[in-house]
């Protein structure tokens, strides 16, 4: 009797761990994007509605499933994997890291789809370099689209 209280208790505790589970995976280059862009979304999310799941992967990888894909934003059903072509991040500026790191990251943490119709704004599906200061401007403008109250 005893034995199959005990039995139950751990079965419990262990039930819930795997519920609590979680798992914060960032790729040190990716780092600093991702930390810019929480710094975003705390300054111009207001009411904090966005996706802060903690189960993420945001890595750089050597293949894509596409191979005309420099990054792709993948929503799983209990969180989100980033992927970034690591021979684009190597050979890139550091203004197009940052553009790419905002694009994908809108779709994973405010939920921003492709703008198919305008090349100038940074959710245009294909990578197309932007001053900084307009890619910039429309993140935040995305931020605080997403986060009227």
């Amino acid at each position: 009797m005893i034995n199959t209280l005990i039995l139950f208790v751990l079965i419990g505790k262990l039930s819930q761990a795997s519920i609590e589970f979680s798992y914060r995976i960032i790729d040190d280059p990716l780092k600093p994007y991702v930390k810019e862009y929480h710094e975003l979304l705390k300054t111009y999310c207001k009411n904090n509605n966005y996706n802060k799941t903690n189960r993420f992967i945001i890595e750089l990888v050597d293949t894509m499933d596409n191979e005309s894909w420099v990054g792709v934003c993948q929503i799983k059903l209990n969180g989100f994997t980033i992927q970034i072509d690591r021979t684009f991040w190597e050979n890139t500026t550091e203004k197009s890291k940052r553009q790419l790191m905002y694009h994908e990251l809108a779709h994973c943490l405010i939920y921003r789809d492709h703008d198919e119709n305008n090349k100038k704004h940074y959710m245009y599906p294909s990578f197309y370099p932007l001053p900084a200061e307009d890619y910039i401007n429309q993140a935040i403008d995305d931020i605080v689209e997403f986060c009227k109250e």
